[in-house]
C-alpha cells in the first residue's frame, strides 16, 4: 500500500491519497489497463494414490523434493526435472499426465543414492498449451504401481 501526504503552509496536513497494488505473477498473467489479470492454472492432478509420507528426512527412503519444475511453471519438451531424492534402490519414475488423466510420457530412472541430487529429462509432445500433472514417484516392489508420489501441476507448451 502506498500512502502520500502533504503539508499546507500553515502546517496542517492536507487530505491523503492511498493506493493499493496487488501483484500476482503466474505464467498466464496479462497486464490490462494498469491492472494485472491472473488466470489461475487449473490443477488437473487426480487424487494422489500414494502421497510421499510426511516428515521424511533426506536419509529416509522415499524422501524427495523437486526444485524444477515448480507448481504452475510452463514447461517445454524435453521436460527437465531436478531435485533431491532417496528412492529405494535408486529407482524412480517420472510420468506426465494430460488434463484428462491420460499418460503423455513416462520414464524410469536409476540414481546413485550416495548422492541426493538428481536431474533427468522426459520428452513429450503437445500441439497447444495445456494443463498437465507431473508425477515424480517410485514403483512398488510388489506390483510396479506408483508409490511415494509427488504431484506437480504445470502447463505444457509446444
Amino acid at each position: 500500500m502506498a500512502l502520500a501526504a502533504a503539508c499546507n503552509d500553515d502546517g496542517a496536513e492536507s487530505p491523503s491519497a492511498t493506493a493499493t497494488v496487488t501483484v500476482s505473477i503466474s505464467p498466464t498473467s496479462q497486464p490490462t489497463g494498469g491492472r494485472l489479470i491472473v488466470t489461475p492454472i487449473p490443477n488437473v492432478c487426480a487424487p494422489n494414490p500414494q502421497p510421499v509420507p510426511a516428515g521424511l528426512a533426506p536419509d529416509d527412503f522415499g524422501f524427495k523434493e523437486v526444485e524444477r519444475p515448480r507448481s504452475g511453471d510452463t514447461v517445454r519438451s524435453p521436460l527437465q526435472v531436478e531435485g533431491r531424492a532417496n528412492p529405494f534402490e535408486g529407482a524412480y519414475s517420472i510420468t506426465i499426465f494430460d488434463g484428462a488423466g491420460r499418460v503423455l510420457a513416462t520414464g524410469n530412472f536409476n540414481k546413485n543414492n550416495l548422492i541426493l541430487a538428481f536431474s533427468t529429462s522426459v520428452t513429450f509432445q503437445v500441439a497447444s498449451i495445456q494443463p498437465a500433472c507431473i508425477w515424480v514417484h517410485e514403483r512398488s516392489g510388489l506390483d510396479g504401481s506408483p508409490v511415494s508420489v509427488l504431484q506437480i501441476p504445470v502447463l505444457l507448451a509446444p
